[in-house]
């Protein structure tokens, strides 16, 4: 018989594995908090996103939609804190206004909240 083909079955299921255990790695942000102060006119946003490597694995991206409109877009090249990033955008809205907030990790996943200003 011949076992070479038994040789490489460790190696093939080393690297099935290998490609598995990265994406799971990466978190996508957990939630997105919204609130907007009137007399400020600012937009506070706290984006919840655990990275074990902030440097490599934090949120790049926050796009800010008023209406149906982009009305801002911010990149970043690492968060607040390992657990958050927090950000207040000045924003004019009136009583009524949608605000949507989308927030973009840098290596896997999304998240988006809306607010209807007060």
């Amino acid at each position: 018989m011949n076992f070479t083909i038994y040789r490489w079955i460790p190696i093939i299921v080393a690297v099935t594995l290998g490609g598995m255990v990265n994406p799971a790695a990466a978190r996508p942000p957990s939630a997105v908090d919204l609130s907007y102060d009137t007399e400020k006119k600012d937009l506070h946003i706290e984006v919840h996103h655990v990275a074990s490597n902030p440097r490599k694995h934090f949120i790049r991206k926050l796009s800010i939609d008023k209406n149906g409109q982009e009305v801002d877009s911010r990149s970043y090249a690492k968060q607040t804190t390992a657990t958050m990033l927090i950000e207040d955008v000045p924003l004019e809205a009136v009583t009524g206004d949608v605000v949507r907030v989308e927030a973009i990790c840098s290596e896997a996943g999304r998240k988006e909240a809306t607010l209807v200003v007060p």
